[in-house]
C-alpha cells in the first residue's frame, strides 16, 4: 500500500482531486473565496493488487462487533438471557456477537467469589452457571437466523492450575527451574493461571483439537484470541489452516503486531485508543489522529482490519469507564472509532450509558435502565451500514483534515465519489465551520440525528461536545 499526501484539495460534488506532494506537516485550512480551494492535509490510498493481504469475508467490510460479558449481561447471567436479547442487539446495528469465555473457571487460585473468565478449567465444557450445550447451540442458531455471526473468546496462552490437562499432562506446561511446578505467565501477576508449553507438539495438537470442537459441534464463526502475541505465530498459522478446513472462520487477535495478519483477519487498534486518551487528557491535539491514520496506512495492507474501541471488558474493569476517560466527549470519541473505517466495537452496556466499572471476579449486573444511548448507537450504526466511506473493503477512504486542534476536529472521508464530513466540537462552547469549505455537501441536515443544522453568519454551528455529520447533496 502506498501513501500519498496532497496539500491542495478542491471539494465539490465530484469529490476530491489531488495535485502535488508536499512535506508531511499538518496545516489548518486557509480559504480562498475566488478559487474555493482549501489547503488541507489529505491521505489518499493507492492499492497494490499484488499484496492486498488476507482475503476478508464479504460481511466483514462493514461489521460491528458487540462484546457480551455473559455473567454481567443479565441478572440470570446465562446464555439463554443473551439469546433473548439478540433481536435488540441486531436492531442496535451489531452484526457479530463476541462472547467472553464461557468455559468452566478454575477453583485453584481463584480470584474473588466467581473467578476470572480467563482462568479456564476445561476447554471442552460450558460453565454450568452460564447454561448447557443446547443453550449455546440455540444462541448460535438464533444469531445465524438473524444474519449475525458468533465469536467465542479463546485463551490459548494459559489455563487455570486445576485444568484437566494439568494432572495428566504436566509437560503441557512451562515448569519451574526444578522441573516440578507449572509457572504463571512470565512478566505478569496472573496468579490464577499457569503457562502452556508451546514447545510441546502434543500440546499444540490438543489445543487445535479443542478449537476445532466448537466449530464442528456448534457452528461458531470464529474466535477472539486473548493475548495473541504471547502465543507463537507458528501455532496460530497451523491452527488457522486446520480451522479453515472445517469452514471459513474469522479470527480476531488481541494484539497489534503486523505479523498477526498471517493468521488473523483483524487486530486491536491499541495505539488508536492510547492516542485518543492522550487527547482527552490534554497531552495531544487532534493532529495526532491524522498522524495515527497516516502511520497505519503506511504499515498496512489494503485488507488489514483493525478493531476500534473506546472501551471493552479490560478497559472498563481495570482502567476507567468511558465517562471517566473521555468526560462529556465520550460520544464524540465513539464516533471517531466508526470514522476510522474498519471494525467498531460496542461493549455491552454502552448503549445504556454504562458508567460504572464492572467487577471482574464477582457478580455485578449492568444497569440497563432505559437504554439512554440506544438511539445514538442505532443511528451511528445505521449510518455506518449504509455508507461505504465508513467501510474497509479493500481500500479505506481518503482522510482529509479541515481543522484539528485541542477543541475541534473537522475532517472529510471520501471514496468512490462518496463523501462524509465529520464536524466535531470537543469544547464547552459552540464552534463554527465555514460553509465554503463544504461545497457540494448538504449542510442542512445532520445525518447523525436527522435534525436541521444551526448556522449564522459565522458558518455552521457545532454545539458543545457534539458531532455533525453531513453528506452529499442529492
Amino acid at each position: 500500500m502506498k501513501f500519498h499526501k496532497t496539500l491542495v484539495l478542491l471539494i465539490s460534488l465530484a469529490c476530491v482531486v489531488s495535485c502535488q506532494k508536499k512535506e508531511n506537516k499538518i496545516q489548518t485550512p486557509t480559504l480562498s473565496l475566488d478559487s474555493l480551494k482549501i489547503n488541507i492535509p489529505v491521505i489518499n490510498v493507492d492499492v497494490e493488487p499484488e499484496d492486498e493481504g488476507r482475503e476478508q469475508p464479504e460481511w466483514a467490510k462493514n461489521a460491528v462487533i458487540y462484546e457480551v460479558n455473559v455473567r454481567q449481561f443479565s441478572k440470570e447471567g446465562t446464555l439463554k438471557a443473551v439469546t433473548q436479547q439478540l433481536n435488540r442487539i441486531k436492531d442496535l446495528g451489531a452484526d457479530v456477537v463476541w462472547l467472553m469465555p464461557i468455559y468452566p473457571i478454575g477453583k485453584k487460585g481463584r480470584k474473588g467469589e466467581l473467578g476470572s473468565y480467563y482462568a479456564i478449567r476445561d476447554y471442552k465444557k460450558i460453565n454450568p452457571a452460564f447454561g448447557k450445550e443446547e443453550d449455546l447451540k440455540v444462541l448460535v442458531d438464533s444469531a445465524h437466523a438473524l444474519g449475525m455471526k458468533v465469536l467465542l473468546d479463546w485463551v490459548a496462552n494459559h489455563t487455570s492450575p486445576d485444568h484437566v490437562w494439568a494432572k495428566a499432562n504436566k509437560d503441557f506446561y512451562v515448569l519451574d527451574s526444578a522441573g516440578q511446578k507449572p509457572i504463571k505467565p512470565l512478566g505478569t501477576d496472573w496468579d490464577d493461571v499457569i503457562q502452556l508449553n508451546y514447545s510441546n507438539p502434543q500440546m499444540q495438537d490438543s489445543m487445535i483439537s479443542v478449537m476445532q470442537y466448537w466449530v464442528k459441534k456448534f457452528d461458531i464463526d470464529g474466535y477472539r484470541c486473548d493475548v495473541a502475541e504471547m502465543v507463537p505465530m507458528s501455532f496460530w498459522k497451523r491452527a488457522r489452516a486446520q480451522l479453515d478446513s472445517i469452514k471459513n472462520i474469522f479470527m480476531l487477535a488481541e494484539g497489534e503486531k503486523p505479523e498477526l495478519y498471517e493468521a488473523f483477519n483483524a487486530t486491536y487498534a491499541f495505539a488508536f485508543k492510547d492516542t485518543i486518551l492522550d487527547i482527552a487528557r490534554g497531552k495531544k491535539d487532534f493532529n495526532a489522529v491524522y498522524e495515527y491514520f497516516k502511520n497505519t496506512i503506511e504499515k498496512s495492507k489494503p485488507n488489514d482490519l483493525k478493531l476500534y474501541f473506546t472501551t471493552n471488558h479490560d478497559e472498563n474493569s481495570w482502567n476507567y469507564t468511558e465517562q471517566e476517560m473521555f468526560g462529556e466527549n465520550y460520544k464524540n470519541f465513539t464516533i471517531l472509532t466508526y470514522a476510522m473505517a474498519s471494525i467498531p466495537l460496542i461493549y455491552n452496556g454502552q448503549e445504556a450509558g454504562l458508567d460504572k466499572r464492572l467487577d471482574f471476579f464477582n457478580k455485578d449486573v449492568i444497569r440497563w435502565g432505559n437504554y439512554r444511548n440506544y438511539a445514538f448507537f442505532h443511528q451511528i450504526n445505521t449510518l455506518h451500514n449504509q455508507n461505504p466511506v465508513m467501510w474497509n473493503n479493500g481500500r479505506p477512504a481518503s482522510f482529509e483534515v479541515i481543522k484539528a486542534d485541542r477543541n475541534t476536529f473537522q475532517f472529510i472521508r471520501s471514496k468512490d465519489r462518496q463523501v462524509l464530513a465529520f464536524l466535531q466540537n470537543y469544547s464547552d462552547k459552540p464552534q463554527y465551520v465555514a460553509k465554503i469549505s463544504l461545497n457540494g455537501l448538504n449542510t442542512k441536515i445532520n445525518l447523525l440525528n436527522n435534525q436541521p443544522i444551526p448556522e449564522d453568519n459565522r458558518g455552521i454551528e457545532i454545539p458543545p461536545h457534539q458531532t455533525i455529520i453531513i453528506g452529499q447533496e442529492n
